[in-house]
């Protein structure tokens, strides 16, 4: 059975804690309780994009990835239909930086136009069929439409939804337990 301390921030965030003193790496996840069971049927998909808008950074931060990676961080995601899942793996020595990641992104969020259309061309675009023929003034017209109401429905989405709805967050540090609760309550 592995051995883990959970407790609860006044903040409400539940955390686990899990040492784990053969590694020099520490793993920070954070779980929202929101997945593709949350979408409207007639609008599918939104959870998983914002899984990806999740990672155009924050007010503070513009692109999510760099300082992660400075601090010799890494990171991914995954969205099912119970549950949206974030974790970076970093030198223990550096889990303040994942923390300071996660946090200014609950907090600060920014979406942005730019950001959503990197996700639309890296991920959405290589999809769509593609013809020979020239797009007429009326498809394009049609095109743009359906982008500005993609970016209204997910501005209602964010507005909607309360980022710090989160489940749990688990970390594998040694004397995690104590530098967690420095951190996050100060």
């Amino acid at each position: 059975m592995i051995q883990f301390e959970k407790f609860q921030l006044d903040n409400g965030l539940k955390v686990l804690v899990h040492q784990d003193t053969s590694t020099p790496m520490a793993v920070v996840n954070v779980l929202y309780n929101v997945g593709a069971k949350d979408e409207d049927p007639a609008k599918t998909g939104f959870a998983h994009l914002f899984e990806h808008l999740m990672f155009g950074g924050s007010v503070n931060i513009p692109v999510y990835d760099e300082p992660l990676q400075r601090a010799g961080g890494e990171n991914n995601a995954y969205t099912t239909n119970d549950l949206t899942n974030y974790y970076c793996q970093i030198p223990a020595e550096n889990i303040e930086t994942a923390f300071w990641l996660e946090s200014d992104r609950m907090l600060s969020l920014a979406f942005s136009k730019k950001s959503l259309e990197d996700i639309i061309k890296r991920y959405i675009d290589p999809y769509r069929p593609t013809d020979t023929k020239e797009k007429t003034e009326k498809e394009i017209a049609r095109s743009e439409a359906e982008k500005q109401n993609l970016e209204q429905e997910i501005i209602s989405l964010r507005d909607k939804q309360n980022v710090q709805d989160i489940i749990q967050q688990t970390v594998s540090i040694p004397e995690a337990q104590t530098k967690i609760k420095q951190f996050l309550n100060s």
